[in-house]
């Protein structure tokens, strides 16, 4: 095998490394953000009830 071949076979290897880790990573990372989306929802709706509608209804006044 010539030296020309040679440095296409190992840009073609390290190519496919690149895209295998690349891969890994979006694998950890849905895994990662589908226990996260539940957990961010929980959030969101505790800080709605909690501080947000209060100090609206405190704001404006009203009585619930």
């Amino acid at each position: 095998m010539d030296s020309r071949s040679q440095g296409a076979f190992e840009y073609l290897t390290l190519l496919a490394a690149v895209i295998m880790v690349v891969g890994v990573i979006v694998i950890i990372i849905s895994i990662a953000s589908a226990s996260l989306g539940s957990s961010v929802g929980s959030e969101i709706d505790n800080v709605r009830d909690n501080v947000i509608l209060p100090n609206l209804v405190g704001a404006l006044g009203l009585v619930v």
